[in-house]
């Protein structure tokens, strides 16, 4: 729709400064099948891909619904199925609970691995040498049948008394890593320091099972440091949060509770060696930073829950809280990226009490903010999150605040956050009421999930099968084939993205490739013109760089006809790769296979499109309707408009980066060299401007 230039030049730069997102809804209340009073349920959540897991520490009941252990606690996993919607598959107990073990303090899930931390569990993983409050963790494997089971329980290996094992936990691919706050030795077992605190980090053999590799602790550790009372691990990367130490990076300026947070790095040998010590840049006593920490990739977030200063260290406001971005540079090294906090902070709203992070989204919780998105409706202590977007230009922007449908009184929504993909998952342990807002039981506890979805771009003009990522809100993915000498174990649908396991193939050559395939519908397959020029592009990264991939496109309609035969290599990276071809005659299904031979580490793969490249087939008709296509768009953005409507692409900064005239009512853009992000179209006929948002990735 095209609207007249009413707007003054400054109103006009405002709206070029927005950074625009992805708008995060509502997708759904989780609650426990078997809800009562007082079970917490949503004190722990994660999410990772299409799966989540809520723990409720105070929950009684085995899952049977029998066998009373008061507060042996449970975690619950829920799974989100074709259309979109999210339900409990699964119940988990211990198999030797025991009452006031807490298990589901803590939570993680990786793919088909998920980890539960039960800080107050007293016995050894053979369920002998009783020590109170020793702590404990189990990890789970899913089946190829969805369930989960495979338990191994893990403890440290020189476990004590009161040390909580188990406080915090992370999972990632083959490593996890478990917190023990309250522990007192070092990494030899001497030096003690009461509630020093420690880590300690386990790793998957071939066969499954989970040692532990090392323990690890802060190289000033002190007293009452409480090291470990947060972790989050990313690939070779983690950090261990110590929101009691005193002291900045040089070991001095003692500020009591200040908090500060460890790098650690897998280095050649397989040891975990700490990087980097972190803090605050403007540091203050009680600021209690890395209470919560988030990495993802090369980006960490760390929230501060008490501090007092904006963004800017001015405009004080007690405990209004915030989190800061540190980010690893091309030369390896982690600095201090950002300050965030709440476009509408107040005093006292615990803005970083939680935090995640997944790729260029942060989720922040603030379990004491008293108003709704619009800033309004106050109720005291209802809680709410922010998701913060890196734009095109590096900076972290708040993009929207979330809070529950159902949001009141004392609820302290954001108690704990997670972020996956097009996911969040917020847990509400106070929360009251079931999903239907009915059947109140105090503190029953609650979790709410929140989807990121962008337009359906289905109907523009040259976009064939636009699936967009796997296990996204766009709908009908490209399908998976497996022949009947394969397995299932083939590939795997994990954090969003389709992985390939080749150490899980058959070692045959002809076995190296899986297919993903798309059978055309009648409007897709009549969008094909014969020896029209078409483009196919997807995203591939591998768990190493310097892998060779080899890539098969073709159609069949009773023979397979090649159209492409491609070799790639692989990056850690995600890099978009595009390959431009032609068909001469054209058949209902398409099929891509993509080889990684012997390989043993594994390859990822998203966002498969088939796009026509140039306007062949567009209807006269549609020249003066508008039409933007693809978007999001990684090699060239099309415009159809008015014939000689000038068009203007803009950047963050609301500097213009690409602008042409249309011809015959037709542009093209390069934008392959763009960074990712939000960007603004300008499209001017005369008077009349029409803005759209558009998206690089």
């Amino acid at each position: 729709m095209k609207t007249k230039l009413t707007l003054t030049i400054t109103a006009y730069l405002l709206i070029c400064a927005i950074s625009y997102s992805q708008e995060y809804d509502e997708k759904g209340k989780l609650v426990a099948f078997d809800r009562g009073n007082f079970r917490e349920f949503g004190y722990s959540v994660a999410i990772s891909g299409n799966c989540a897991i809520v723990g409720a520490i105070r929950e009684s009941e085995d899952e049977t619904g029998g066998n009373t252990q008061q507060y042996a606690g449970a975690v619950y996993i829920y799974e989100r199925d074709a259309s979109g919607n999210w339900s409990n598959e699964q119940k988990i107990v211990a198999s030797d609970r025991f009452e006031a073990d807490f298990f589901g303090e803590s939570v993680g899930i990786s793919g088909n691995y998920a980890i539960v931390g039960a800080y107050s569990e007293d016995e050894d993983a053979t369920g002998g040498n009783t020590l109170a409050q020793a702590g404990s963790a189990y990890i789970y494997e899913r089946d190829v049948y969805g369930n989960w089971g495979n338990e191994q329980k893990i403890v440290a290996s020189d476990r004590e008394s009161g040390d909580n094992f188990g406080k915090a936990v992370s999972i990632s691919g083959n490593y996890a890593v478990v917190g023990a706050h309250y522990e007192d030795e070092d990494e030899l077992g001497v030096n003690l320091k009461n509630q020093a605190g420690s880590a300690y980090i386990f790793e998957r053999d071939a066969n499954g099972d989970w040692h532990e590799i090392q323990k690890i602790v802060a190289s000033d550790r002190d007293i009452e440091d409480y090291f470990g009372s947060s972790v989050s691990i990313s690939g070779s990367f983690l950090v261990i949060g110590a929101d009691k130490e005193d002291e900045d990076t040089l070991g001095i300026n003692t500020l009591t509770s200040s908090g500060s947070a460890y790098i650690f790095e897998q280095d050649a040998g397989g040891d975990w060696q700490e990087v980097k010590k972190i803090t605050a840049f403007y540091r203050a006593a009680y600021d209690f930073f890395g209470a919560s920490v988030s990495i993802s990739g090369n980006t960490i977030v760390v929230g501060a829950w008490y501090e007092d200063e904006d963004a800017s260290e001015g405009n004080t406001m007690d405990g209004a809280g915030s989190a800061y971005v540190f980010e690893r540079n091309e030369q390896g090294i982690w600095k201090h990226a950002q300050k965030i906090v709440a476009s509408d902070r107040d005093w006292g709203d615990r803005f970083g009490w939680s935090v995640g992070i997944s790729a260029s989204n942060i989720i922040v919780g603030a379990i004491l903010e008293r108003e709704d998105e619009l800033q309004q409706n106050t109720i005291e202590e209802a809680g709410s999150a922010y998701i913060f977007n890196q734009s095109s230009n590096g900076e972290w922007n708040e993009v929207q605040k979330i809070v529950a449908s159902d949001r009141a009184e004392f609820d302290r929504f954001g108690e704990v956050v997670a972020i996956s993909d097009d996911y969040a998952i917020v847990g509400v342990p106070a929360e009251d009421e079931d999903a239907n807002g009915e059947n109140t039981y105090g503190s029953a506890g609650s979790a709410y999930i929140f989807e990121a979805c962008e337009a359906d771009y289905s109907s523009d003009p040259l976009n064939v099968i636009e699936n967009g990522s796997y296990e996204t809100c766009i709908l009908s993915p490209w399908n998976f084939y497996v022949d009947a000498t394969a397995t299932l174990a083939r590939y795997q649908i994990i954090d969003g993205t389709c992985i390939l396991k080749p150490d899980q193939l058959n070692p045959s050559p002809e076995m190296w490739h899986i297919q993903i395939e798309q059978i055309l519908n009648a409007a897709q397959k009549d969008m094909l013109v014969p020896e029209a020029i078409y483009t196919l592009s997807f995203d591939a990264w591998g768990e190493v760089d310097n892998m060779y991939g080899h890539v098969f496109f073709g159609q069949y309609g009773g023979n397979y006809t090649p159209l492409l035969d491609e070799t790639v290599q692989l990056k850690i990276v995600p890099q978009t790769f595009s390959f431009d071809f032609s068909m001469h005659s054209i058949f209902p299904e398409m099929k891509l296979a993509i080889e990684i031979g012997t390989e043993t580490t594994w390859a990822g793969f998203d966002n498969v499109k088939l796009m026509k490249k140039s306007p062949v087939g567009i209807d006269s008709k549609e020249i003066n309707t508008t039409k933007i296509w693809p978007n999001p768009a990684s090699d060239y953005l099309q415009v159809v408009a008015e014939n000689g409507s000038g068009i203007r692409l803009y950047n963050s900064l609301c500097i213009a980066v690409r602008e042409a005239t249309l011809i015959n009512g037709f542009a093209q853009l390069d934008v392959s060299d763009l960074a990712k992000g939000m960007y603004l179209l300008e499209i001017k006929n005369g008077n009349t401007i029409t803005m759209k948002k558009v998206i690089v990735n």
